[in-house]
């Protein structure tokens, strides 16, 4: 990615939490290490490409080294932002690759 392109997505992401009294940091601040300290943590979403609303949530992936049982979000308020948490073990996401990577 584009250090232009990265530099749009933060900028997008910090104009959405900063209406909230939210900072970067307070967003990390929500991912839990309960499946082993995060490999990647991402932010994602509407806000991110371009049409999130005031009241969207914020979407934070995080890549975990341990298995977990359900991928759906895990939602918390930080302010008057929602942050919906989403953990995907690092196993999983490497045979789904490895699947996609497979010829037809």
């Amino acid at each position: 990615m584009s250090l232009a392109v990265s530099d749009v997505l933060r900028s997008r992401f910090e104009e959405h939490i900063t209406p909230h009294g939210v900072t970067p940091e307070q967003v990390l601040a929500q991912v839990d290490d309960v499946f082993g300290e995060p490999l990647l943590v991402v932010a994602t979403g509407s806000v991110l490409a371009g049409f999130g609303r005031p009241s969207s949530e914020v979407d934070v992936y995080v890549v975990v080294p341990e298995e977990v049982a359900s991928t759906l979000p895990l939602m918390s308020y930080q302010g008057s932002a929602r942050i919906d948490v989403s953990l995907f073990g690092a196993g999983t996401l490497t045979e789904r690759h490895r699947q996609m990577t497979l010829p037809w």
